[in-house]
């Protein structure tokens, strides 16, 4: 006999409850995961200047309480690198500010990303559009016909 897992599908107020409930604050996730702050984990405080930390409990409850080098708190976790100046560097390496609809973004070819919200439910420090304006950007649904 077969064995079925049975799943709960959350409702849309579970994970619109959730994508409410983000930790901002560098000091917040590093005591929610029993890590101490030492200088170099200090140092990126500020970068969230920069770049929103913004990071869902949910998204947290998955990394592992005491190590600073867990993947996904590198993931999400402010650093000083982000301060450096790299030559040659873009803010719009894709060149997505001149899209031709708004809210229609082309990384490849073949391949289109249609923006239905102004942002991402977390925000990943490696993310290449973090200078991309997406409140300029919101789509509608005219301009996804059009796209």
């Amino acid at each position: 006999m077969a064995h079925i897992v049975t799943l709960n599908t959350p409702s849309r107020e579970d994970w619109l409850t959730q994508l409410a409930d983000v930790v901002t604050d560098p000091d917040e996730l590093l005591r929610l995961l029993n890590i101490d702050a030492d200088e170099k984990l200090l140092a990126g405080r500020s970068a969230k200047k920069l770049f929103a930390l913004r990071v869902p409990r949910s998204f947290i409850d998955r990394m592992e309480k005491g190590n600073p080098d867990d993947p996904l708190l590198r993931q999400v976790l402010t650093s000083q690198d982000e301060f450096v100046v790299a030559s040659g560097f873009s803010t719009d390496p894709l060149e997505e500010q001149h899209s031709v609809v708004p809210g229609l973004l082309h990384k490849y070819h073949n391949r289109a990303l249609l923006l239905v919200k102004g942002g991402c439910a977390v925000n990943c420090r490696y993310c290449f559009r973090r200078h991309f304006p997406y409140a300029e950007n919101q789509g509608n649904k005219r301009n996804w016909q059009t796209a």
